[in-house]
């Protein structure tokens, strides 16, 4: 899952980390024996002039 926070405040990187950690449980609840691997990647993005943050 890949997520970009264009307005600066970070919260789409907390919404992902939440969804990933509900999916951790859900497999270990079920108890799955493949598991899941979920990669949460922030990238990062230049501030642009008209930015406020």
């Amino acid at each position: 899952m890949s997520v970009c926070c264009v307005a600066g405040t970070h919260r789409s990187v907390a919404i992902a980390d939440l969804i990933a950690l509900d999916v951790r449980s859900e497999v270990r609840r079920l108890g799955i024996k493949e598991g899941v691997r979920i990669v949460v990647r922030h990238v990062h993005r230049v501030k642009g002039v008209g930015d406020p943050f």
